[in-house]
């Protein structure tokens, strides 16, 4: 451990890095730098606060949705199989809206600019996509 140390303090680029690296083996990294899990949650919590749409694929390949945070996931409560959630956020909540596998991105991007919160979120949800809160 001490030979590790002393290879870093002396072939390290530089003294920054030195530093950063010893203080990483030895667990001292700042809050600022402390790497945070993305979870569904941190990406529900981050939509809600930042008042962007949430992309969650579903058993299905993950891929940019413009203006959209997005997410990947084997499973999601109450879907069978893959899919596409998308949460719309209004306040502090995500309204949810299922899609199939199959949808395309400008599918998903109508349904994004249909349902964003210019006006309140709908009770009626037409075309058979189910709406909730997730």
């Amino acid at each position: 451990m001490i030979a590790t140390f002393l290879a870093l303090l002396f072939f390290a680029p530089d003294a920054d890095a030195a530093r950063k690296a010893i203080d990483a083996a030895l667990g001292k990294l700042k809050p600022k730098e402390a790497v945070v899990a993305v979870t569904y949650e941190t990406m529900y919590a981050k939509a809600a606060l930042e008042g962007k749409p949430l992309v969650v694929f579903v058993a299905c390949k993950m891929r940019d949705v413009k203006g959209a945070l997005v997410h990947a996931m084997t499973e999601f409560p109450d879907l069978k199989g893959a899919g596409i959630v998308v949460g719309i956020p209004y306040g502090q909540k995500v309204w949810r809206f299922d899609m199939p596998a199959t949808a395309t991105d400008a599918e998903i991007q109508d349904l994004i600019w249909r349902k964003s919160p210019i006006s309140p979120p709908p009770s009626l949800v037409p075309g058979g996509i189910r709406l909730e809160e997730c």
